[in-house]
């Protein structure tokens, strides 16, 4: 007989553990029953929950630009590994613009000369 186990789940007394499951009642990530999608997963309406963008720590939908929080940074549409524009940097995973008076980019705020504000 199928029975609910102690974790919401349905199976056929095997036991708590999400990996017993026959069917999960609520979610389902890379075969795992889960009461709802998380993490780097989103729900699409279906049971299966779907993988992030890679780029994603936790997500809203496919794609980059549906991120809820980056793995890299942002680069203000989408995740992304690195800024696209040479002309910015990352702080605090977000791409920032260089000082004005850098020409060819920059790795940090600063208006220093040198890679690091070194000479």
């Amino acid at each position: 007989a199928v029975v609910s186990t102690q974790s919401g789940h349905y199976g056929r007394g095997l036991g708590p553990d999400r990996d017993m499951c026959i069917t999960c009642k609520n979610k389902e990530f890379e075969g795992v029953c889960t009461p709802t999608c998380q993490g780097e997963s989103y729900d699409d309406g279906t049971v299966l929950c779907k993988p992030c963008h890679e780029n994603c720590n936790t997500c809203s939908g496919p794609g980059n630009h549906l991120c809820l929080s980056c793995k890299h940074v942002f680069d203000g549409a989408a995740c992304v590994t690195r800024c696209s524009d040479p002309h910015s940097y990352a702080q605090n995973k977000q791409c920032v613009q260089c000082s004005s008076a850098c020409e060819g980019g920059c790795d940090g705020p600063g208006s220093h000369k040198g890679v690091g504000g070194q000479f």
